[in-house]
């Protein structure tokens, strides 16, 4: 199974309906489901507008990598209905759809002639064929239950299905697999009444089916058969209320912003000195005279403006918080992500310093916000950033660190292997010589060895963790044979210009010259940035040269500021808070403060 990850671009699908007494307008009904021909390849794809606001539907097109991509409907003026959704790819594509030829009108069969087709390698021409498809949430009855599917090499996957069925021959359901970013998507199926089995079938890349047996009462649930790629697995799906809610219908978290928005948003350019442009987006808070302002500064590797990530949006929902407090605040996609242009590729960290300069200056320049009072957020390395510029430009008035480093990029390289390490069972024997190799890899970068030295220290680093995983039962002999013969493969992606400046960077350099107020905040579940590591260091920098620091660690939450088991990156996706409201409320107050006692 493939996550469905969604890219703005256009594809056009037009329908019209004959004028033979029979026919049906693709606007005349709710939901259609069907295959089309690419290629001479079946194409599954879903089309939803039961329950969509006006002018919007949700369309499905696994083969080209969307799962309910929200869509533009428009009806025509010559009768045609326009669907205008994302493409993965950035092209535009263009279905042309001629007349509609029903074969049962009463289940809404029937088929249009495709004439024309533009914006993925396809043949023209050939036949979609549509039926109506009622959604589970909209039968008569529902069971949402979840399920543990074990797969080869000891590997958990967490299933949600929210089955509807009308008691009859009739059902669907829709799919969920957090740990792969698959959100209700569209199964299609059939009910025998005699026996209550389910069987469904859906297409998330490659076709997937189930048959599902009603366990007895009082259990309730199913016992199902899976069948994907020639592979078929046994699992028991239990009841599970929380399947069908708001969360899992939408693949919106509960925390992602909703209407009505006491404040406005204005999508912006900004310009760098070097030419290139930051797009972003200023939120600014309603009936708030001049509000102190906050940038936002996001973590390493290119990000949009709200650092979204496994259908979180952290960023979105801070900005979200501070406006509804009266605080407006600036978003930007990072250099040559998004809208934004530059080449992210060959930036260092201080490079995006300047970034956050340019944004600053910006701001200083409008008169609809207080420039006595802009600040900076900054999580993870950009809780690095944001101090180098507060030390370079006196007009930011404060800063807020998000799990940002106290200690140098190479030990926070070696802290956090060690830790995601420990997570995932290794033993303290094995761990000892594989760390032991990654600090002196990292001291051969901090000390500008030779690019000989410093690829045979990443060679040496890799063959003692493979060793080391063949030792914890991890991989076998073949794979370690197969490893070992391509070691060298990865080197060039290693030692980036970003990665050898990383691992050199020593925050306290800037922490000790920081002059505005700082709030630094951390969870002891944080195995990217320690919090033991880091907090302290951070503490004692700017104060032992005089600074003001506020620190705070928060039992249990992990590097998204999320409560959680242990703080693996893998759990990320499976919490569906985006951020702890006890941490927006201390952001928001701080930030409150400070300003206060400046005016």
């Amino acid at each position: 199974m493939s996550a469905m990850v969604i890219i703005c671009s256009l594809l056009a699908l037009a329908f019209q309906a004959s004028t033979h007494e029979s026919a049906v307008a693709l606007s005349d009904v709710s939901d259609w489901t069907g295959e089309m021909l690419v290629d001479g390849v079946p194409t599954f794809f879903v089309i939803e507008s039961a329950g969509q606001a006006d002018g919007v539907s949700l369309v499905t097109l696994p083969s080209m990598r969307l799962a309910r991509a929200e869509a533009i409907r428009t009806l025509e003026e010559d009768g045609t209905t326009t669907i205008r959704v994302p493409f993965m790819d950035q092209s535009t594509g263009l279905f042309t759809l001629g007349s509609w030829a029903s074969t049962d009108v009463d289940h809404g069969e029937g088929s249009y002639d495709v004439i024309d087709f533009q914006g993925v390698p396809t043949k023209r021409g050939g036949v979609v064929r549509f039926s109506l498809w009622t959604a589970p949430e909209s039968m008569p009855q529902q069971d949402p239950v979840s399920g543990i599917l074990s797969l080869p090499g000891g590997q958990r996957l967490g299933l949600d299905l929210l089955i509807g069925h009308d008691g009859g021959s009739s059902a669907s359901a829709r799919l969920g697999v957090k740990m792969q970013q698959i959100i209700a998507f569209p199964c299609l199926g059939s009910r025998d009444p005699a026996t209550g089995v389910i069987e469904l079938v859906t297409n998330v890349g490659t076709p997937l089916t189930f048959a599902l047996t009603p366990n007895e009462a009082p259990a309730g649930g199913y016992t199902a058969t899976m069948a994907q790629n020639g592979m078929t697995f046994e699992t028991e799906f239990t009841p599970n209320e929380v399947i069908g809610e708001v969360a899992f219908l939408t693949g919106k978290r509960p925390q992602t912003p909703r209407a009505p928005f006491p404040y406005k948003t204005l999508e912006v350019r900004v310009p760098h000195q070097n030419g290139h442009v930051l797009a972003g987006e200023l939120m600014l808070p309603d009936d708030v005279a001049r509000p102190p302002v906050v940038v936002f500064i996001t973590g390493s590797g290119p990000q949009d403006r709200d650092e979204s990530l496994m259908n979180h949006q952290p960023f979105l929902v801070i900005a979200d918080h501070l406006a509804r407090n009266g605080i407006a605040s600036l978003r930007c996609d990072d250099r040559g992500v998004g809208d934004s242009t530059g080449d992210f590729s060959q930036a260092i960290t201080s490079d995006f310093a300047t970034d956050v300069t340019a944004q600053v200056e910006w701001l200083s320049t409008r008169q609809d916000i207080n420039s006595a009072a802009i600040g900076l957020i900054g999580h993870s390395e950009g809780g690095v950033v944001a101090p180098i510029a507060a030390v370079s430009d006196p007009r930011i008035a404060f800063i807020v660190l998000m799990a940002g480093t106290g200690v140098d990029g190479g030990e926070i390289l070696s802290s956090q292997s060690r830790r995601i390490l420990e997570l995932e069972g290794y033993s303290e024997e094995t761990l000892v010589p594989m760390m032991v190799s990654h600090r002196a890899l990292m001291s051969l970068v901090r000390n500008n060895a030779s690019e000989a030295e410093i690829k045979a220290g990443y060679r040496t680093l890799l063959e003692v963790q493979l060793n080391g995983s063949f030792s914890e039962g991890l991989i076998d002999e073949g794979q370690l044979a197969e490893n070992l013969e391509s070691l060298d493969d990865g080197y060039a992606g290693f030692l980036t210009p970003w990665m050898d400046a990383f691992i050199k960077l020593d925050p306290v350099e800037y922490l000790s010259r920081v002059t505005c107020p700082v709030l630094a905040l951390n969870g002891s579940h944080d195995v990217q940035v320690l919090l033991e590591l880091n907090l302290p260091a951070i503490e004692r920098s700017i104060l032992e040269s005089g600074g003001q620091v506020t620190t705070i660690a928060y039992p249990d939450l992990n590097h998204l500021f999320q409560s959680s088991t242990t703080g693996a990156i893998s759990e990320y996706v499976v919490i569906d808070t985006t951020i702890e409201p006890i941490v927006l409320e201390d952001i928001t107050r701080w930030i409150l403060d400070v300003v206060d006692s400046k005016e």
